[in-house]
């Protein structure tokens, strides 16, 4: 009879401690559970939050600074005016004079030629080739370092073709030689002289 009792306490002993150890793990389940579903919303709230988008710096403008203009030496500047003021003088002293010259060809088969060159109003002509329909035209004047004068222009003939002329005259403008070149027939045709003052005039208010 003792024994029926204490096996009985040993069985209800073994069951109350599988009850309690039942107990805790469905409380353990249930606690791990509630952790699992916490998490899982606290993911998906986290994960939903928008996050700011990246700014870009502002550029900062490009400020282009113009290059400084070349200097010309003080120096070089009074050599370039007195030059021109040369030029110009110069230019006064041709203008209003009358040139006789004589034209010999190139090739020695034309007889020589005479004609007249005339600087007036800052302009050349020569009075044998007006007549052939070439205008009066205005010319470049280049001093030379001996203070010689080159003088060039080109006049054009709708009929005639084209003169190239190039005087050069002494520094006192006394004298005078120079080149034409004549070109006919589309520049098929050159033909080539040479001239020299024999004698110069000035013109006078009353002559022009």
């Amino acid at each position: 009879m003792v024994r029926i009792l204490a096996a009985g306490v040993v069985v209800m002993s073994l069951a109350v401690g599988v009850s309690s150890a039942q107990a805790a793990s469905k409380s353990k389940k249930k606690a791990d559970a509630a952790t699992q579903q916490a998490q899982a919303v606290a993911v998906p709230a986290a994960a939903q939050v928008p996050q700011a988008a990246a700014v870009p710096a502002p550029e900062t403008p490009k400020v282009e600074i113009p290059a400084p203009a070349p200097q010309i030496d003080k120096a070089k500047q009074e050599v370039i005016a007195a030059k021109r003021a040369l030029i110009e003088r110069k230019r006064k002293e041709l203008n209003n004079t009358e040139w006789d010259i004589e034209l010999n060809s190139a090739n020695g088969k034309e007889k020589k030629i005479s004609d007249v060159l005339a600087f007036t109003n800052n302009q050349v002509s020569c009075a044998g080739y007006v007549k052939k329909g070439f205008p009066v035209t205005n010319y470049t004047i280049t001093v030379q370092d001996d203070s010689s004068l080159i003088i060039e222009t080109m006049q054009t003939s709708e009929k005639s073709g084209t003169a190239f002329w190039r005087c050069e005259l002494d520094p006192a403008i006394q004298t005078m030689r120079g080149v034409l070149s004549l070109h006919t027939d589309d520049d098929k045709v050159i033909s080539d002289y040479s001239f020299i003052s024999v004698n110069k005039k000035i013109i006078t208010q009353s002559e022009k």
